[in-house]
């Protein structure tokens, strides 16, 4: 934290060439949630990878997300997912233990017509929508998937909820994305729009909780 170039507190910020965006996003007046203080630090590394730590003070037995600081990953030109050869992700992360959050990645296409979640540490939450599958097995590692429609569009959201939390290593992306896709989770005409890595924060048991992702990077090929 001492050493980060940048701090977003319910705002964003340059890290390398990602973007940290502290998203509060169901906080304040308008959301009737009475929020604590939160704040995210990023620092880049040599190697091109950067660092985020996340500290978060939120009520106890509060079980809504109220907010998801990450790191982004934004394709303005909205490219096709088809375009891809591969998309992978690297990380390593720690995480408090306490209250009820989830880390994952959030994912968005079509102009944020589809969500697409990994979650791969979770503490007491569970996806919206239906399980629509079990033990899909995708990079070594096995995931439930829960499945919420929305509309007629072939908008919607999904979870790849891994069964066995893990909390370093890579993540072959567009392989989940491309499963999801031939299931019919996702159109098979998708564009790219955000891919995230952070945290959904419902509660710190009202103290401060700390998370911290290292050696985090994106790396794409087209």
């Amino acid at each position: 934290m001492a050493s980060s170039v940048c701090q977003a507190d319910n705002s964003g910020c340059n890290v390398g060439n990602y973007y940290l965006y502290d998203n509060q996003w169901n906080c304040g007046p308008s959301s009737g949630n009475d929020c604590g203080p939160e704040s995210a630090y990023g620092c880049v590394n040599s190697n091109g990878t950067v660092d985020f730590v996340v500290t978060s003070e939120q009520p106890a037995g509060n079980t809504a997300v109220l907010s998801y600081p990450a790191m982004q990953d934004n394709f303005d030109s909205s490219p096709a997912l088809s375009s891809f050869t591969s998309i992978s992700a690297t990380f390593s992360e720690t995480s408090p233990h306490v209250g009820d959050y989830e880390v994952a990645w959030d994912c968005w296409f079509n102009n944020q017509d589809n969500e697409f979640m990994i979650w791969v540490d979770n503490y007491n939450q569970t996806p919206g929508g239906t399980k629509v599958a079990t033990d899909v097995s995708l990079g070594g590692r096995s995931y439930d998937v829960w499945w919420d429609p929305h509309g007629t569009s072939g908008g919607g959201y999904v979870v790849f909820y891994a069964n066995t939390t893990f909390t370093s290593g890579t993540v072959d992306l567009l392989q989940i994305f491309n499963y999801g896709a031939a299931h019919g989770w996702l159109p098979t005409t998708s564009t790219v729009g955000q891919l995230s890595s952070g945290i959904e924060v419902c509660s710190t048991n009202g103290q401060t909780a700390t998370w911290t992702i290292s050696d985090y990077a994106i790396t794409t090929t087209q």
